[in-house]
């Protein structure tokens, strides 16, 4: 079961509270409310989330402004690939390659250069799936 904890943030101006949810199985179902005077204008809050390795998802978040006559809310889908902890590294020094832990990975079969890239981008964070 996927595993995300929402982090705290050096000057962060929400309160968080979790909601158990044993009907739909979500990995994480959770409130974030701006603190502040209701007449302060909030226009950008930072979270931070650390999601489990090995599992995929969506993580969905529902964004609703504080007052107002209007009923509105943007909804934003954040993919969470299996290997979400990796990232890319452009270019490494001699002396760093031989002290970083590489793994390496071998493909056989019948099957296209589109096909293992769309495979390493639903697995890795900022891999395209086609390139």
């Amino acid at each position: 079961m996927q595993s995300i904890d929402i982090l705290e943030v050096p000057g962060g101006m929400f309160k968080v509270n979790k909601i158990a949810d044993k009907v739909s199985g979500c990995a994480l179902m959770a409130t974030l409310r701006a603190q502040g005077d209701a007449d302060q204008v909030i226009n950008r809050v930072e979270v931070k989330i650390r999601a489990s390795e090995g599992q995929s998802g969506n993580l969905l978040v529902f964004v609703i402004p504080r007052g107002g006559d209007m009923v509105t809310c943007q909804v934003l889908d954040v993919e969470l690939k299996p290997l979400n902890l990796h990232e890319r590294i452009e270019s490494l020094k001699e002396d760093e390659r031989e002290s970083l832990p590489l793994s390496k990975v071998t493909l056989k079969g019948r099957f296209s250069v589109s096909e293992a890239l769309g495979w390493i981008g639903s697995c890795l964070p900022d891999v395209p799936h086609n390139v």
